[in-house]
């Protein structure tokens, strides 16, 4: 290959990177739709398309985290990955779906097929926190119990 093909190659590499990261930056910085009542379009769908190809991988280590709350760490990394690899391939598969066919309303309405929506829409699950099990100096950083802050 010609030192002028090499360039060339880099430099069209490294616009598709550049024009991806903005496109994925845009996706997630906007202010987070109601989603139960957001009416979505094809441009909403080939984003969602693009967005879940390339974030996909993260389903993952993202998995692992929630796995290690749940369970130990040796068996929370075993969990984590094995739900993260399912998880990984079905919002993969959803992505490349959703970029191939996003001018076809399918399913209606151009809707989610995955949700969340994005990986980064979870929300992780918490812990309830015994109230009495809390150092007094630190109670006053959690409501009494039947109250709300």
């Amino acid at each position: 290959m010609s030192q002028q093909h090499k360039r060339f190659f880099i430099v069209t590499v490294a616009l598709f990177i550049l024009t991806l990261t903005f496109l994925v930056g845009t996706l997630f910085s906007a202010e987070q739709p109601d989603y139960e009542h957001q009416e979505y379009t094809l441009w909403n769908k080939l984003g969602r398309g693009v967005g879940n190809i390339a974030t996909s991988v993260l389903e993952i280590p993202y998995q692992i985290d929630i796995a290690w709350d749940e369970y130990s760490v040796v068996g929370g990394t075993a969990v984590g990955v094995s739900k993260g690899v399912i998880n990984f391939l079905e919002r993969l598969g959803t992505g490349l779906y959703d970029t191939i066919t996003f001018p076809i309303a399918k399913p209606a309405g151009f809707e989610p097929i995955m949700q969340p929506e994005f990986v980064f829409n979870y929300t992780k699950p918490t812990k309830a926190i015994d109230y009495e099990s809390v150092p007094l100096d630190a109670r006053r950083h959690y409501a009494e119990p039947g109250t709300e802050r």
